[in-house]
């Protein structure tokens, strides 16, 4: 009965140096997975926040130039604007420009 205790803990322990090396691949292709969506995430906000300044620019320009809109589009626009502003923390030129044209 000794044999096989010595037997199942000396596999045991023979396997413990494969394990370890799992576990650090593990790990590497975890923080690699990591840093890659990180990196998608910067981008898919980068996105968001480059169409939102399109979407207002375009439609700050209609304001000015007085053509009819909807209420839809308007409160599609504030809706967009408060994202940019709140979520985004888009500011500067967009935000006095909105100050400017939709008071």
């Amino acid at each position: 009965m000794t044999e096989i205790i010595v037997a199942i803990i000396g596999g045991f322990s023979a396997s413990i140096p494969t394990l370890l090396k799992i576990h650090k691949d593990n790990k590497l292709k975890k923080d690699e997975q990591k840093k890659e969506l990180d990196e998608i995430k910067k981008s898919l906000y980068e996105l968001d926040k480059s169409t939102c300044k399109n979407f207002l620019v375009r439609f700050l320009r209609d304001v000015e130039r007085g053509e009819t809109l909807d209420e839809v589009e308007k409160e599609r626009a504030y809706e967009t604007y408060t994202h940019y502003t709140e979520i985004l923390d888009g500011n500067g030129y967009i935000k006095k420009k909105w100050n400017k044209v939709m008071k």
